[in-house]
């Protein structure tokens, strides 16, 4: 171990336990090195044996040693960032790039959403572990709005966005318990339990069919709801035949689905799902008539009310009665949703 001292302590104490001859004279620019007598130390009489004293000169500074900088950390998943010049790791920086939102938006969803034991994302609705390798799976992460036409961001699974369409969360969060009910315990469905404050209007009726009519002599009933045909040699009144048109391969499908879905003491329709009457006279109602598909791909449609139908999308009737039962369950008791129930694929992102 070496000593070092200031020159100004080797002048007075030192000089008087050692002679002028036992001292070395330093040179110009070389450390000064004192030794003491004989079975002294060094400081003089008492004190132990020690190696020589080296006096440095005046102008060397000794510079503690620096500290290893931390590492940046994803400020979303806490992990090293592996490049100095990327603010995330390369698995957040991939999902933020992917999406077109507030990045400051997507990183508080994340951290959210971020499962240290998992070390993965999971769904703000159902809790499953999210993937990101195929965009076409139905648990592919997605950022979805908490509220439409509001900031906040939550990370979601694909088919749950889907599902979700612009209904409010407190509105997501009602209508799926109760059309589940309905489909597992036969509960009635109330129809004014939301307002769909958020529903976009954007569907509208074709234009009815302007061509001339030959003029038939004796009214004849409809042959979907056997209300009073019009004029002409048509087959439907004017309510069901407006409900029905489009494509000519479709209309056969379509007046089966009215048949089976009409309500004789009323004479409108109720959707197969939720059992409500539709609405029959407007496009642009939540409540409007729409055509399901059962399963998608297939010939065979169902009477269902627009919301039903878009929040069903490209699911099955089987698929779609699950997840709702998959969602009730988390919500009320949490128990794990079960993500094989979803065996279809959802159609390809753009």
């Amino acid at each position: 171990m070496v000593l070092f001292a200031s020159t100004t302590c080797g002048s007075s104490s030192e000089a008087q336990g050692a002679t002028a001859g036992e001292r070395s004279s330093p040179r110009r620019g070389r450390p000064k090195v004192v030794r003491g007598r004989k079975g002294q130390g060094a400081w003089g009489k008492g004190f132990p044996q020690s190696k020589p004293i080296i006096i440095p000169p005046a102008n060397i500074q000794f510079v503690a040693d620096e500290e290893p900088a931390a590492p940046h950390r994803c400020p979303a998943c806490k992990k090293p960032v592996p490049e100095p010049g990327l603010k995330y790791c390369h698995r957040c920086n991939e999902i933020i790039d992917s999406a077109k939102y507030v990045v400051a938006l997507m990183i508080a969803a994340l951290i959210e959403a971020y499962d240290e034991k998992k070390d993965a994302f999971r769904c703000f609705h159902s809790g499953v572990v999210l993937h990101r390798g195929d965009q076409n799976d139905p648990f592919y992460l997605v950022f979805d709005h908490f509220n439409p036409d509001e900031p906040r961001l939550v990370v979601c699974a694909a088919v749950i966005n889907k599902m979700k369409g612009d209904l409010m969360n407190d509105e997501w969060r009602i209508v799926v318990p109760m059309l589940s009910d309905h489909m597992e315990k036969g509960s009635p469905f109330d129809q004014n339990c939301v307002k769909f404050v958020k529903w976009p209007e954007r569907w509208e009726f074709p234009p009815s069919p302007g061509r001339a009519l030959m003029a038939a002599p004796v009214p004849r009933p409809c042959r979907i709801c056997k209300d009073q045909r019009g004029p002409g040699r048509k087959r439907y009144c004017e309510r069901c035949a407006r409900l029905i048109q489009g494509r000519a391969e479709g209309r056969t499908e379509k007046a089966v689905a009215l048949v089976e879905a009409l309500d004789w003491p009323t004479r409108k329709f109720r959707c197969v799902h939720c059992g409500v009457l539709v609405d029959d006279t407007t496009s642009k109602s939540p409540w409007s008539a729409n055509f399901d598909h059962i399963t998608p791909g297939e010939k065979r449609v169902v009477v269902s009310a627009a919301w039903v139908n878009q929040m069903k999308s490209y699911l099955t009737a089987g698929e779609f009665r699950a997840v709702l039962l998959g969602l009730t369950n988390y919500w009320r008791y949490g128990v794990p949703f079960d993500t094989s129930v979803v065996k279809s694929r959802a159609p390809l992102r753009r």
